[in-house]
């Protein structure tokens, strides 16, 4: 679980159990979340919030098996349902990957991606790099990617 400092748009970045657990405290009941789950969950994630953007794909960078990789429509419609929009939680399973991604690129819409970046943990997350390369190529900024493989590259 990590809360967000630096986030313009986003505010905190959760694995799902954690937020959950906001949702049911009611410490959500001021925010928009996006819910990110596995292709085969059949849960979802409610409670009292703002409102809550359901997408589901898996957390893998390039295609396998039966398992659903991140497309740019998926990207897109998160960072359309997100533009208008502040005070943002994104969830994803351990709040690591996707959902790491998902708020960078989501930060990189009203900042560079080198302040955006602000918004990652250097001891939880690790963005998932096929979901940050859609959003570079659907912001049309191909610093978006560069910066963010800098980022892990000096990261681990």
């Amino acid at each position: 679980m990590s809360k967000c400092s630096l986030g313009n748009k986003v505010v905190g970045i959760y694995s799902l159990e954690a937020v959950r657990q906001k949702l049911r405290s009611g410490e959500l009941a001021d925010n928009w979340v996006v819910s990110i789950t596995d292709l085969a969950d059949d849960f979802i994630v409610s409670g009292r919030c703002r409102g809550i953007l359901r997408v589901k794909f898996d957390d893998i960078q390039e295609a396998w098996l039966e398992r659903k990789l991140a497309t740019a429509a998926d990207i897109r419609r998160i960072l359309d349902w997100c533009r208008d929009k502040d005070g943002i939680v994104i969830h994803c399973q351990a709040g690591a990957s996707r959902s790491a991604a998902v708020a960078y690129l989501i930060e990189c819409l009203q900042t560079t991606p080198k302040e955006a970046l602000g918004i990652l943990d250097t001891n939880q997350h690790s963005p998932n790099m096929h979901i940050v390369r859609l959003g570079a190529k659907i912001l049309r900024n191909p610093e978006v990617a560069i910066e963010a493989e800098r980022w892990r590259e000096r990261n681990g």
